[in-house]
């Protein structure tokens, strides 16, 4: 066996046993969301402005 078709194997059994392990989890309340209320459109352009030279 390459070391190609080796890697390609243990990078499907990693990817299989994380889905595994996520399918086991229960989770009862949804993740809260990212955006915050306040967060209008232009303040978050305005804030991204500030941050990113060029933008």
């Amino acid at each position: 066996m390459g070391y190609a078709v080796a890697a390609d194997l243990a990078k499907r059994l990693e990817c299989a046993q994380l889905a595994a392990a996520f399918e086991c989890q229960t989770c009862p309340n949804p993740p809260p969301s990212r955006r915050t209320p306040n967060a209008s459109p232009l303040k978050i352009r305005l804030y991204l402005r500030k941050r990113l030279p060029g933008a």
